[in-house]
């Protein structure tokens, strides 16, 4: 039986597949690596540009997740906001806006 949480992590690691040799993929596979280095400042601008040119809820999650790990509650609060508001049956996006509203109104 598989649990919850690894159903997230699936769906949250699954998400934005590689369309094939583009620049955008090898920007989208330098701010993916940052984010997993955890180096959070260098990869937001990075996934803000992914999500400028997308509006995809994997660029606008990770966006919002790398402003929140990155001390930034109150951006993070903004941004996954404006990224819900596009995307608002993303349950990626949906978990994401429950950490900002935590990091910025609670925490």
């Amino acid at each position: 039986m598989i649990s919850f949480a690894d159903l997230v992590k699936t769906e949250l690691e699954t998400e934005e597949p590689l369309k094939g040799g583009s620049e955008e993929d090898a920007a989208w596979m330098r701010a993916e690596a940052l984010r997993k280095e955890g180096q959070f400042r260098e990869a937001a601008p990075l996934f803000f540009a992914l999500w400028e040119e997308r509006r995809s809820p994997g660029a606008g999650w990770r966006y919002a997740y790398c402003l929140r790990k990155a001390g930034e509650a109150e951006a993070a609060l903004r941004a996954v906001f404006r990224v819900a508001q596009a995307c608002p049956d993303a349950s990626p996006v949906l978990m994401e806006k429950a950490w900002c509203i935590y990091a910025a109104r609670v925490k």
